[in-house]
């Protein structure tokens, strides 16, 4: 009988270390039905750390792209935003695997809470959550990917209101090419960068690469506490309804400051704090 093949992928580094084990160990537990590899993008792992993923089936460490690397390098070599923040763009690692019907990325701060069975029996040639502009009705320059007002996209050609946010993307086979790699690639460049204005990495290119290739779906699987209204208002999801909470930016529940201040602004997070930390336990209890 013949069965789709699908890959989990993600990328860590030693500060995203509990977050990715946390991440495969939430997924699986929540999709029994996976069958398919984990591959785990890094270049600073000891021995020691990866071997903490050998208790995960079918997972596999592997280097990120040397010419990626290089041309990330080069580009904060240039611009110091991007000199802390070089591993954002490793994403792109993911348009690299080869041989599997669909490939889901997940960023190493999420956190999974339901099942993603029905997303991967979804069509589309790259399924994704809009980003939060898109659930605030803000409009984006499609050349700088800066916010742009009502009154200055009157002046503008195009403006972009379904921008996608990058931390959950289910990628099929139709592109994963060595030509669409090669041309986000290329996109990595300091006279490409000259004209971006916004401090997205990755998520830009990736939203300027497939522009008219991908499909939104719901956000019950990248939920975001700083669009909680705009989700509820929107599709009617509560935190308790989703199926995974992102951590986007100073959201971390490993970092002890970003969970003080998360806790006073956003009244879900405690929950999700305590689920997080629920799952690290379960993790370290299978270290021992």
């Amino acid at each position: 009988m013949w069965t789709k093949k699908y890959c989990l992928a993600t990328i860590t580094d030693l500060n995203f270390l509990g977050g990715t084990l946390v991440l495969i160990h939430s997924f699986l537990k929540h999709n029994p039905w996976y069958k398919g590899d984990i591959v785990v993008f890094t270049n600073d792992l000891e021995e020691a750390e990866v071997a903490l993923f050998n208790r995960f089936p079918g997972c596999r460490i592997e280097p990120v792209d040397p010419e990626l690397h290089k041309r990330t390098a080069d580009l904060a070599a240039e611009y110091e935003r991007f000199q802390n923040r070089m591993g954002q763009f490793y994403a792109l690692n993911v348009f690299k695997l080869r041989g599997y019907d669909k490939v889901l990325f997940l960023d190493s701060d999420l956190l999974i809470r339901g099942s993603f069975k029905d997303l991967f029996q979804q069509k589309g040639d790259l399924l994704v959550c809009g980003d939060a502009y898109y659930y605030k009705k803000k409009l984006r320059d499609p050349i700088t990917f800066h916010k742009v007002s009502p009154k200055e996209a009157e002046g503008l050609e195009t403006v972009w209101t379904d921008t996608f946010n990058s931390g959950m993307m289910l990628v099929d086979k139709s592109i994963l090419t060595d030509t669409d790699y090669q041309d986000m690639l290329n996109m990595i460049n300091v006279a490409h960068f000259r004209k971006i204005t916004s401090s997205h990495s990755d998520q830009m290119l990736l939203n300027q690469h497939f522009r008219g290739q991908y499909t939104l779906v719901s956000s019950t699987y990248n939920y975001r506490f700083v669009i909680a209204r705009q989700l509820m208002d929107q599709e009617g999801i509560d935190y308790d309804a989703c199926k995974a909470v992102h951590y986007t930016a100073r959201k971390k529940p490993w970092v002890p400051y970003h969970a003080i201040r998360s806790m006073s602004d956003y009244p879900e997070y405690r929950k999700s704090y305590d689920e997080w930390h629920k799952d690290w336990e379960e993790v370290l209890q299978q270290i021992k």
